[in-house]
């Protein structure tokens, strides 16, 4: 048996560890002024704020804090059907979210009208990489820098012509 150093403190092990898995902990740690044990991970605590209603609909918006980041929801949760949710953008202050912040991006996704040229429709919306134009069925992002809430059809169309060719995966796959 030796003693060993783990992610929540100290323990004694097997000389074999982790082949032999005869352990046992040193002490449990103890939760300190905020409820934290010294050797958790620390996840800062947020409780959901309400922000206020929304005009249209009636429903109470908030802004919480979930697994992948911070959003703000619509409303609560009843059997079979989700609440409406949209995430707060990368970098934003949840503690300065505002009704107004959370009535924009609760537009999305958003259609800002036809190409000019192919008729086809472009839609404005916010992902899991950032916002983007989707047109044709291809997504384009949006420059950093840019307010995407602002984005205008003709904003739109300048960054799908600006935007560089996208490889198709088939083509990656012929390469190997």
């Amino acid at each position: 048996m030796s003693l060993k150093l783990g992610r929540y403190g100290a323990f004694v092990g097997c000389s074999n560890y982790p082949d032999c898995n005869n352990t046992k902990q040193l002490g449990k740690a103890k939760p300190d002024e905020e409820g934290q044990a010294d050797g958790a991970p620390e996840m800062a605590k947020f409780e959901p704020k309400i922000l206020g209603k929304d005009p249209e609909s009636g429903l109470d918006i908030s802004i919480r804090k979930g697994p992948y980041g911070f959003y703000f929801q619509w409303g609560m949760p009843k059997p079979k059907e989700k609440p409406k949710r949209a995430s707060l953008p990368k970098g934003a202050n949840p503690d300065e979210a505002t009704l107004e912040d959370a009535l924009l991006l609760g537009l999305l996704p958003k259609n800002l009208g036809n190409h000019p040229e192919s008729g086809e429709e472009i839609i404005l919306n916010q992902g899991r990489f950032g916002p983007y134009v989707k047109y044709q069925g291809k997504f384009t992002s949006i420059p950093k820098g840019t307010d995407h809430l602002k984005v205008t059809l003709e904003d739109a169309i300048e960054i799908i012509a600006k935007a560089p060719p996208k490889k198709s995966r088939g083509a990656a796959k012929k390469k190997k």
